[in-house]
């Protein structure tokens, strides 16, 4: 089943309604509105704040017009409208079944809107659905039913540096179930309002210059108050320390909600050991745009044993930048924390130049987006613990 047959199927259930019990229709039953009116009046329903009533309006559109027919920027506003039923308490069933249909929604229109970009230009020979296996694969498809927000896009900075081809892009990820993942994050199971308060802990993956400061001021603004970045005392707390790793990691990391940027992204197996519910979120970028960025902003030179020197030591090598030596940790530190992370609780995003934000990173935490835009911050010129 295609990601937009189960898109439907999902909404369906989400609106208290099943494909064994359809309304019937009048007889004889009148030709459906243009598409044009019900985008109107999907969006006018979702500006009063009737989310339920919107969402009814876009299954209508997808029941009678059909899936093929609804744009990027349909599945995109029908995205939109799951998130805030998500956290309206109007839905009939639980907000999950809403966060679901979300992350589904958006992951159906990256994908329409790639499969589109390729039509225009003459390319693509994939066969249309979103699941497919072929090089095409529909756009972009999803990984799994499991995993509906991770795509190939998300890999796309990876492929062109690891021996995987393109129709074996899923091998890169870890597909074992985590059936613990949801226990601490994701929509609550209660009605009502949902606050902006974070549920579980979350670790930032990417290395540097990935928008790792972008990330940690998202967290901050979703509810994860207490978070922290570079914290050097990481290393007599926890990697010299004689006690287990496991325990002197949950002893650190018990005052926190939040952690970005390195040291930590270097642990993911440890983390996922001390924290098996945790989310995790890897940013990325363009491997030689990255190095642009290394080579701007990492020239100062730092000995071995200094705390800076000690981290770029441990994650490239060497504390001295070095193009080679650095973009290929840069490729290998992505692929160990696709395969050591399971991908239900693990999202990729490219804040810097993919253009993912809130539309992505909340639905993944179960939370609802700020009315601001996303955050886009300058590294913080020392390092820094706590808000």
């Amino acid at each position: 089943m295609s990601s937009a047959s189960r898109l439907l199927l999902l909404l369906l259930r989400l609106l208290g309604q099943t494909l064994a019990q359809p309304q019937p229709p009048p007889p004889p039953p009148p030709p459906p509105p243009p598409l044009a009116a019900y985008r109107a009046a999907a969006v006018q329903l979702h500006a009063r704040g009737e989310y339920h009533r919107a969402a009814r309006v876009w299954r209508r559109l997808l029941v009678e017009h059909g899936e093929a027919n609804c744009s990027a920027a349909d599945l995109r506003s029908l995205g939109r409208t799951c998130l805030a039923l998500m956290t309206s308490g109007q839905a009939p069933s639980s907000p999950s079944s809403a966060a679901r249909c979300a992350e589904l929604a958006f992951a159906v229109a990256d994908g329409r809107s790639e499969q589109d970009a390729k039509a225009s230009s003459g390319a693509g020979d994939g066969d249309g659905g979103c699941d497919g296996d072929g090089d095409g694969d529909g756009g972009g498809g999803v990984l799994s039913a499991a995993c509906p927000h991770i795509r190939r896009a998300d890999v796309a900075f990876l492929m062109p540096h690891v021996t995987v081809g393109n129709s074996s892009w899923r091998s890169l990820f870890n597909t074992e179930a985590a059936p613990s993942a949801a226990s601490q994050i994701g929509p609550s199971s209660g009605g009502g309002k949902r606050r902006r308060k974070h549920r579980g802990k979350v670790f930032g993956l990417g290395l540097s210059k990935t928008g790792v400061t972008s990330l940690r001021e998202a967290l901050y603004r979703l509810g994860w108050r207490r978070t922290a970045a570079m914290g050097f005392d990481f290393y007599p707390r926890v990697l010299d320390s004689t006690r287990d790793t496991t325990e002197a990691l949950q002893e650190y990391f018990a005052e926190l909600d939040a952690t970005t940027d390195l040291p930590y992204a270097l642990f993911s197996p440890e983390l996922l050991r001390a924290f098996p519910s945790a989310k995790f979120v890897l940013t990325t970028r363009d491997v030689h745009a990255w190095w642009r960025s290394v080579q701007r902003q990492m020239a100062a030179p730092y000995a071995a044993d200094h705390p800076i020197g000690r981290t770029r030591t441990l994650a490239y090598g060497q504390p001295i930048p070095h193009e080679r030596l650095y973009t290929r940790r840069f490729v290998a530190h992505s692929t160990e924390v696709l395969r050591a992370v399971p991908c239900e609780q693990l999202l990729i995003i490219d804040v810097l130049e993919g253009g993912d934000g809130w539309q992505r990173l909340a639905p993944f935490l179960g939370v609802a987006p700020p009315d601001t835009p996303f955050p886009h911050m300058k590294p913080a010129p020392t390092p820094t613990q706590g808000r």
